[in-house]
């Protein structure tokens, strides 16, 4: 008997070590009229005149046995990296080997001033170190609190839905995140000791005329109302969800402050709804951790890069916790694949242990809104998300560490042949991780140094009036960064993914890699000529080609820093090809499709012209196919290019206008530049001419001809007008109906070199 009283007394005790305790607290953190507010660039960091309520600092803290956790939900727009140190520091002793997660409401009424990095006192103000140091105080009396208080407890959670309280904020009828999720905390007696809500709308409800009050939104009326529906001594605490693209909606078309408070009632009694039929017990607490290197970013001097990434798991539900703004799409998808690992729901909480802004999607990337343009980590973030929480969720497997493709390559006298297969995705990749110093390179000296010279600068007048002793290119970069995103919005899905890639594989940002490709679309110094020569273009087409049907050549003249390459690609779908271009450059001036397709530019003054043609030779098989791509880009795009087809009449070059232009072969024969117009239209029209008179009484102009004559460096009667002059740096033929080409570079003595045969369907085996 005395052993069965000895093994019960045991079980008791093992009971108790691993009982689930819990504390809740808020503290009052409203600072004084005067400091600065945050969350809106318009008020340039003016401080407050007045507070219509109070500011708070709200802690829940769980312990399993196990598992130890704060979570703390604070009345700002986001949580300073200075304000999270300095929290850490003060109740280091309390959270040894407890997880703090801090979350920020996202009003855009709270208290700023608490940020040390110059590029958020724009949002923020001044810095202003007693704020910081009494919030960090608050919040680690909130949490101290919350400890002292803890008691027995049990747990629960579950979710319900809404249509009315929120609303797409950039498409009327456009998508939202419809869950409300709900964790009750109860103490032994069966009362609630904490009512935490996760919901996604931004707190931008403050009427105006009160932009300069500080208030807690919606969220601080939500959390008065449900402790007043709760029991005495119930704590509520608000954490905002995929927010960056949902607003607060007006179910009860109520205006000003009314409009505030209906809303956050509206949302009280829906939560208090779904708590009264949570069942609360004592399920096992998992918190995921994880400081992981962020993807390269264009504001590495006002952003960190390394983030704070958390997760917690209630039983088996998921919570993830995102270092700034995620989309309610990202939220959805996220949730579906939680579900899919095995768990029986999921919330996102966004603005949490950072402020990293916001996290648009793909699809969303390059859409002209707000919360796109304060994303700066590139299109692929989302996925970057998928799979750090993958990694931290203790359910599911993670997915393995995908394998790509890589280039295969083969230097020639002069350059380099490549070979790409895949993904549009994986073929940007590969070809950004062979090239990727050159890459590096080209941007360091294309963009960033033109940017902080000034010779490259957002379109805005005022940035070029900055001193030249002042290096705007930490603003200046990702501002055009942000720039040039809608230019990227016309381009196909295929381009997007091949820009991810090449980024990727380069190791440069993504807006690095675009702006790489659409530099040329903002204002340049005076220095810069941008009507350089461009190459020579020939075709000849029908009798006069003999058996080969059509052959076109060309000259790539270009700066020393400009040698092409040549890239053999076979895509996942679409056309193979082989294009000759730098290693930088998504969109395409020359190349050739298994169709037997050539398209040669004597001219490209627009990215989307160079897009165009990528897709063409990813696409059409017909010149017909690419005239309509080309006539699609309407008058802003300014291109002159040849197109010809294998075996096929048809072989022109036409040139953008209203309408198009088109220049057919004359005797079978057909050269470009004899239409040249700017400052160098007579060099460029002196090349043409040698090149006409050169074959003028040539019956049969075959392979051999044109390869002899695009490399003529004889005297020109203008100083650089020889057919293959300094500016040259190689000579290319295409023979369309047996789908290959040679290239000669220029050799180190400066003349040309000799000619290497690429096939359409070789490899660099």
């Amino acid at each position: 008997m005395k052993q069965f009283l000895l093994y019960l007394l045991v079980l008791g005790l093992c009971a108790n070590a691993n009982a689930l305790e819990a504390g809740a607290a808020k503290v009052d953190i409203t600072p004084p009229v005067g400091t600065p507010l945050d969350g809106d660039f318009g008020r340039l960091g003016r401080g407050a005149d007045a507070v219509h309520d109070a500011i708070w600092a709200r802690c829940l803290y769980l312990d399993d046995g196990q598992t130890k956790v704060f979570l703390v939900s604070l009345d700002l727009w986001a949580i300073p990296p200075a304000l999270r140190s300095r929290v850490l520091e003060l109740v280091s002793r309390q959270t040894q080997g407890v997880h703090v997660i801090l979350t920020a409401t996202h009003t855009l009424n709270g208290p700023g001033g608490m940020s040390r990095r110059l590029a958020f006192r724009a949002f923020s103000g001044r810095f202003v170190p007693e704020v910081l140091e009494k919030t960090a105080q608050g919040v680690a009396e909130a949490m101290r609190n919350a400890h002292e208080k803890r008691t027995r407890a049990a747990i629960g959670y579950g979710t319900g839905t809404q249509q009315v309280l929120s609303r797409n904020a950039f498409s009327t009828g456009g998508g939202i995140d419809p869950q409300i999720g709900v964790v009750r905390v109860n103490d032994s007696d069966g009362n609630a000791l904490a009512i935490l809500a996760n919901f996604a709308a931004q707190p931008a409800t403050v009427p105006k005329g009160e932009e300069f009050t500080f208030s807690a939104d919606y969220p601080g009326y939500f959390c008065d109302h449900v402790e007043k529906l709760a029991n005495p001594g119930c704590v509520a605490l608000f954490m905002n969800g995929g927010a960056a693209d949902q607003d607060a909606a007006d179910p009860e078309d109520k205006v000003g402050w009314a409009r505030t408070e209906s809303i956050g009632q509206l949302l009280a009694v829906r939560v208090k709804e779904i708590a009264n039929d949570i069942t609360c017990g004592e399920p096992t607490l998992h918190v995921g951790a994880a400081s992981v290197q962020l993807p390269p970013t264009l504001a590495s001097n006002a952003l960190a890069s390394t983030a704070p990434v958390q997760t917690l798991e209630i039983g088996d539900l998921a919570i993830a916790f995102f270092p700034g703004g995620p989309w309610a799409e990202t939220a959805l998808e996220l949730r579906k694949r939680a579900l899919a690992m095995g768990y029986a729901a999921q919330f996102s909480v966004g603005y949490a242990n950072g402020r990293l802004m916001d996290f648009a999607p793909r699809g969303a990337y390059t859409v002209d809104t707000w919360p796109r343009s304060m994303s700066f980590f590139g299109p692929g973030i989302e996925d970057w998300f998928y799979t750090q929480f993958a990694t931290l969720f203790t359910l599911g497997r993670p997915e393995a560490e995908r394998e790509y493709p890589e280039a295969e390559s083969l230097e020639v006298a002069g350059g380099t042949l490549a070979w790409l297969r895949g993904t549009s995705y994986e073929v940007g990749r590969a070809r950004g991780a062979l090239c990727a110093e050159t890459i590096q390179d080209a941007f360091k000296s294309g963009v960033a140094e033109p940017v902080a010279f000034g010779e490259l600068a957002p379109p805005e007048a005022w940035w070029r009036r900055v001193p030249p002793f002042i290096d705007v290119s930490p603003l200046a970069l990702p501002y055009m960064g942000i720039l040039a995103r809608p230019i990227l919005a016309d381009a196909s899905a295929s381009v997007q993914e091949e820009v991810e890639g090449l980024a990727d594989g380069a190791g440069i940002a993504f807006d690095a890699a675009w702006l790489l490709q659409c530099g040329g679309n903002f204002a340049r110094g005076e220095a810069e000529d941008a009507s350089t020569p461009a190459g020579v273009l020939l075709a000849v087409a029908g009798d006069r080609a003999g058996a080969d049907d059509v052959l076109v050549g060309m000259n790539w003249d270009g700066g020393p820093g400009a040698r092409p390459m040549v890239f053999t690609v076979r895509p996942r779908q679409g056309h193979r090809s082989m294009y000759v271009g730098t290693p930088w450059q998504v969109g395409i001036q020359s190349g050739m499709n298994d169709a037997g397709l050539v398209v040669c530019a004597e001219r490209l003054e627009s990215t989307s012209a160079a897009l165009a043609l990528r897709d063409a030779l990813q696409e059409d098989t017909t010149i017909e196919q690419v005239k309509a791509r080309l006539a699609a880009l309407g008058s802003t795009a300014a291109y002159r290019v040849l197109l010809a087809q294998a075996s096929l009449p048809g072989t022109c070059i036409v040139s953008s206008g209203e309408p198009a232009k088109e220049k057919h072969p004359e005797n079978g024969m057909l050269v470009g530049g004899e239409d040249a117009a700017g400052s160098h239209a007579d060099i460029s029209k002196a090349r043409c001419e040698q090149l006409r008179a050169r074959f003028e009484s040539e019956r049969i102009i075959g392979l051999a001809e044109i390869q002899e004559a695009i490399q003529d460096e004889g005297t020109a009667a203008l100083p650089g007008a020889a057919v293959f002059n300094a500016s040259t740096q190689c000579s290319v033929v295409f023979e369309p109906k047996a789908r290959r080409l040679w290239i000669a570079y220029r050799d180190e003595s400066g003349r040309p070199g000799e000619y290497t045969k690429v096939e359409m369907t070789g490899s660099s085996q």
